[in-house]
């Protein structure tokens, strides 16, 4: 924390003290513009706090506050274990111009938190380009200037790059300024690159229709608690997360009157491909008409420090790291909010009010370089040169590199159809075998080991493998793709950079497919189990209990862990995270 900072924190714990009373961020002068949040934001304000609905919003509730905090009570009440929606989040400054959004689109609620507040969950990186947005109704009146400004929210995002699972790599919005036509004043993106082939670092950026682009490099966004501050103006643009400043002497050049405020989303979002709906949770945001000093934003931003208890020192460098590398499983995929192992891991760490956690996984990702991956990590084009090596010299304390990946090297073949299995290497009528190639892996529920095609003709094929059945009847699968035997060497060479870059390295085995896929990871598991990765410490997350059952408790379908598999992913992985930390 910078001395700035680190005095007006002092001061306003003894401002606190003095008065034996809450902080409100709201009531600090310069107040903001709009103030909406979780909780109190401002001490005066006397209305609820929210709309909830639920059911495509044909049902709502309105959602108070208790003792400054939401209703949580009459929430869970309503929303009955559903997930619901917030379909009006509403200013505590009294304007009247409440964050409006869509039945379809409008961010998701139920019972994540940050500091104990609840969260509203944006999932526009993993849902196929889906958007989530709020927005408000023309504030052209109140002359807001589109480069003059100041933006505070409280957020948790879900990846350090992010990703569209629609389009690939592309940005997040976190928030758009715009004018009634629908040009792009301001933008605030959690951007993962500038191309559409190739990863960039991720970061923090400031855009708008093409008079400015500021990226706040060399600084990954961490998956932690975080007060993110925008200021804009004359003395250029500051990015903050937390304490952690980037900055620029320029700012944009578009001096038009903003016409409207929209969270999660840009104006110009559509769902699909390059949808630029951010992905995460938040509990506040805040909007100030004029560019605030950094005396006067370290006060605000301290204030939504304790407000949500945020520990500010664990964004900054001088941290510990957990660096997160794989596919989609360690990315979060499908579970709520991308509320995946990342966010559990931290309770179990030696550190955990200061471990930064940065999250590169990428759904649809390889470890090996397959050319049908959206991304390899190991390709010339991966993403372990544009990541790990300028995220570890940030930690001062330690770091540890998690790798997780292997169930996406495979790529299922042609549609499976029937066959008979037999005890030796043939597999015979099958309705053709135009579509199969030598080499080809296969699988079937009558084969006890990994196959691949050694010949075929026109309805039989051989095999390298003896089956453990005789002349069954079976559904056959077949395979192209990498060998296990080339995903464990992808996995090994990653390793060996990770190790190199300075760090710990904890790789985990893949965690069991549906039984398609079972006998292909069993064999990149036996690799990883068997021989072992030089320099790193293997844990067998695949045998761990209730991992190892697929379909079971732990999975939400034949490929993801639900909320209980994550919770158990991180249980797993932090005995050996916390064996290679100081």
């Amino acid at each position: 924390m910078n001395k700035i900072a680190s005095a007006m924190l002092m001061l306003l714990l003894s401002v606190g003290a003095a008065s034996s009373g809450p902080l409100y961020p709201a009531d600090i002068s310069p107040q903001p513009m709009f103030a909406y949040g979780t909780v109190k934001l401002r001490s005066t304000y006397a209305s609820t706090a929210m709309t909830a609905c639920k059911t495509s919003c044909t049902v709502s509730q309105s959602i108070g506050f208790v003792a400054d905090k939401l209703d949580t009570t009459t929430l869970d009440t309503f929303l009955a274990g559903a997930v619901g929606q917030v379909s009006a989040w509403n200013d505590q400054m009294g304007t009247g111009f409440s964050l409006q959004g869509t039945a379809l689109e409008s961010p998701s609620i139920q019972n994540l938190s940050i500091g104990g507040a609840r969260s509203l969950i944006f999932q526009g990186g993993s849902q196929s380009g889906a958007i989530y947005w709020l927005q408000t109704a023309n504030i052209s009146a109140k002359a807001i200037v589109g480069n003059t400004w100041t933006i505070m929210a409280v957020v948790v995002p879900s990846s350090s790059q992010f990703y569209n699972q629609a389009s690939g790599f592309s940005s997040g919005a976190l928030a758009n300024l715009y004018k009634a036509d629908g040009t792009s004043l301001a933008a605030v993106n959690n951007q993962s690159q500038a191309g559409a082939t190739t990863s960039g670092p991720g970061a923090w950026q400031v855009t708008d229709s093409g008079a400015f682009d500021f990226q706040s490099p060399g600084y990954m966004v961490p998956v932690n608690p975080q007060v993110l501050t925008i200021t804009s103006g004359s003395h250029g643009t500051r990015v903050y997360v937390n304490e952690q400043v980037r900055s620029t002497a320029a700012r944009s050049s578009l001096t038009d009157i903003v016409g409207f405020l929209r969270i999660g989303a840009l104006a110009t979002s559509t769902p699909g491909a390059n949808g630029h709906s951010f992905d995460g949770q938040m509990t506040a945001f805040m909007l100030w008409n004029s560019e605030l000093s950094e005396a006067q934003a370290a006060v605000a931003r301290a204030a939504l420090m304790a407000r949500f208890s945020i520990n500010p020192s664990v964004t900054n460098f001088n941290s510990y790291m957990v660096a997160i590398l794989g596919d989609s499983i360690a990315a979060g995929y499908v579970t709520l909010g991308i509320f995946g192992y990342d966010q559990y891991l931290p309770a179990l760490l030696n550190h955990p009010t200061t471990t930064r956690i940065v999250n590169n996984a990428i759904p649809g990702s390889t470890i090996s370089n397959n050319p049908a991956a959206v991304v390899a990590y190991a390709s010339t084009l991966g993403l372990f040169p544009t990541t790990v090596p300028l995220q570890v010299p940030q930690s001062k304390l330690g770091r540890v590199v998690v790798i997780h990946g292997g169930g996406n090297d495979a790529l299922i073949g042609p549609p499976p159809r029937t066959a008979n299995t037999h005890s030796n290497t043939l597999i015979d009528n099958i309705a053709s075998t135009a579509d199969l190639s030598v080499g080809d892996f296969v699988y079937s529920p009558g084969l006890s080991v990994l196959s691949t095609i050694q010949s075929k003709t026109a309805n039989s094929i051989t095999i390298d493998h003896a089956t453990s059945t005789t002349s069954a009847v079976n559904l056959l699968f077949t395979f192209a793709g990498n060998s296990p035997t080339v995903v464990y060497n992808g996995i090994k060479s990653l390793a060996t950079s990770s190790v190199a870059s300075g760090s710990g390295v904890v790789v985990s085995t893949v965690l069991p497919r549906d039984t398609t896929y079972q006998s292909y990871v069993a064999a990149i598991d036996a690799l990883l189990t068997g021989s072992g990765v030089p320099g790193a410490t293997v844990v067998d997350c695949a045998s761990f209990p209730g991992l190892n059952t697929n379909p079971g408790p732990d999975y939400a379908d034949a490929v993801h862990p639900n909320a209980l598999g994550h919770q158990h992913m991180a249980a797993c992985l932090a005995p050996a995270i916390n064996a290679l930390m100081p």
